[in-house]
């Protein structure tokens, strides 16, 4: 799976957009905390994840779709944070993502790019 850097989301074709909404509903429908090497995103904290979920939803909603709302809840669907995770209102969410995100937004942009002049 691939995340967008968030300021490339309304760049985004709607297929790209769906496909990354419904990644993050299985992400954040299983447990928590259970890393796997192929799974980078697991270094991400619970909340910044549900950060990025939440500017995926109002990405939607801006574009006429009509995303269920209860997505912005973190403890929607059951998936919990762990339980030694407590809110922190402080921290950039967007600072986080980009020190563990591969891909840099130039980069990103770029495939974007590449991507639409193919069709």
């Amino acid at each position: 799976m691939r995340f967008w850097h968030p300021q490339l989301l309304q760049e985004l074709p709607k297929k790209n957009l769906l496909t990354l909404h419904m990644s993050l509903c299985r992400i954040r429908q299983k447990p928590w905390g259970k890393p796997t090497p192929k799974t980078w995103y697991y270094n991400l904290s619970w909340w910044c994840l549900v950060w990025y979920h939440s500017a995926v939803i109002r990405e939607m909603a801006s574009r006429g779709w009509n995303p269920s709302t209860k997505w912005l809840n973190a403890q929607f669907r059951g998936s919990l944070p762990p339980a030694d995770v407590e809110v922190d209102y402080v921290t950039n969410y967007l600072e986080e993502f980009e020190k563990i995100c591969f891909d840099k937004i130039e980069k990103q942009r770029s495939d974007l790019k590449r991507g639409q002049n193919s069709l």
